[in-house]
């Protein structure tokens, strides 16, 4: 026999042996996974707030940067204009 095929029969055997889980099972609840389902919660509330405040923060970069190039646009306009005139 090939490795392969002995690694075959090997992994058969195996999948005869363990039984499969088909459903989750029901009813089966404890405090532990309760308080468990609420820390995931938790984070996932966190993590959005996280989300909200970093897309705010880049919009405001984003106006801070659009009010620095108008700025810098009306200076240097007027600089244009003035080495025109002279």
């Amino acid at each position: 026999m090939t490795r392969i095929r002995l690694v075959q029969t090997a992994n058969r055997r195996y999948a005869e042996k363990t039984p499969i889980p088909t459903s989750r099972p029901t009813g089966l609840r404890t405090k532990e996974t309760k308080r468990m389902l609420i820390y995931e919660d938790m984070s996932r509330i966190r993590m959005r707030e996280d989300q909200r405040v970093a897309a705010e923060q880049r919009t405001a970069n984003r106006m801070l940067a659009i009010r620095r190039w108008e700025r810098l646009a009306g200076w240097a306009a007027k600089r244009a204009a003035k080495v025109r005139d002279s």
